[in-house]
């Protein structure tokens, strides 16, 4: 968050691409809401913090390799899976994140959207970032 709000202080963040893709919201509006919900998370986790299909390296069931650690760190669980589900429903399909968060141990009722979008949102300063 701390490098969230520089960037935003800095105008590091391309404003009319950001607006485009958060329904005309600009990276203030975004920023002030992630600011106010951040006491919902939870730290009690080791997160990869990048945690998406393009990370992972299989070469098959015994080898296999996770990389770009670069976000890692103690956090909330929904850290990784927000950007998880959404590789996996953009690359397979909804149905796919379904099964994934099933067998991670989430069943699909019980997940927290506000938590998906959250750190979907935080993901968006790195995508539109000058």
């Amino acid at each position: 968050m701390k490098r969230i709000c520089e960037d935003v202080k800095n105008n590091m963040i391309d404003v009319e691409a950001f607006k485009k893709a958060n329904d005309d919201k600009t990276p203030e509006v975004v920023l002030k809401y992630l600011l106010d919900k951040r006491s919902i998370f939870n730290a009690d986790v080791f997160t990869h913090g990048d945690y998406c299909l393009p990370n992972i390296l299989i070469v098959d069931q015994n080898n296999y390799g996770f990389v770009d650690w670069s976000q890692g760190g103690i956090g909330d669980i929904y850290r990784d899976l927000s950007p998880f589900v959404k590789s996996i429903t953009r690359n397979f399909g909804e149905m796919y994140s379904t099964i994934f968060l099933k067998h991670y141990g989430i069943d699909k009722d019980e997940v927290n959207i506000e938590k998906i979008v959250y750190y979907d949102l935080i993901d968006q300063f790195t995508y539109f970032k000058k």
